[in-house]
């Protein structure tokens, strides 16, 4: 139940921000999207529930409009801080199902861009995190960033793995196959917001 009141805040603040948006295009602010992006929410939605080639194609649209925005907006190497693709389609999900007549190529522009107000900037190395089952890797300023979130919350540990099953169970989130990126997605929503 947590876990859905926080992910309806998300929605909120993807809508906001989607009004936000500056859209570049012709002298008009008129462009073609291409492939899947034409499609409809309700379309996302629905392939979004049985998974295979369908939803694959969503996420192709979803890594190529990502590596055209780290291409050609000024100072950023991923706007994708920490995020997989994962995400991205989780939080693309939730503004799908709290918006229907959007289109999918929307409700992805306004998930990058909520996700690049926190990109990556400059070129930077990756390292590896946690234990079996639950190895990810993130950009090193990200690990320094989170360690600090972390005691920000009240969880110093010395090990950012330790700390985040602390987080985790306080939370009462269960382990999934994806666990790190929602804790993740949470403790970054938690100290956005908290920061005002």
């Amino acid at each position: 139940m947590k876990f859905l009141q926080f992910m309806k805040t998300i929605g909120v603040a993807l809508s906001l921000l989607m009004a936000h948006i500056a859209w570049a295009g012709d002298d008009n602010g008129k462009f073609v999207v291409k492939g899947e992006g034409n499609a409809s929410c309700q379309d996302f939605v629905a392939a979004a529930s049985e998974s295979g080639a369908q939803l694959a194609a969503y996420g192709g649209f979803i890594n190529g409009y990502t590596s055209a925005v780290n291409q050609l907006q000024d100072a950023t190497f991923d706007v994708w801080k920490w995020q997989t693709i994962d995400t991205v389609l989780l939080v693309v999900l939730q503004r799908c199902r709290s918006e229907p007549s959007l289109s999918f190529g929307a409700a992805v522009i306004g998930a990058t861009s909520y996700f690049a107000q926190d990109k990556i900037a400059k070129a930077a190395d990756k390292v590896t995190l946690g234990r079996d089952p639950d190895t990810f890797t993130l950009y090193a300023p990200v690990a320094v960033e989170l360690k600090e979130i972390l005691a920000r919350q009240g969880y110093a540990d010395a090990d950012i793995y330790d700390a985040l099953m602390r987080y985790r169970d306080d939370v009462g989130l269960v382990r999934t196959p994806n666990l790190m990126q929602m804790l993740m997605l949470r403790l970054f929503a938690q100290d956005r917001a908290s920061a005002g």
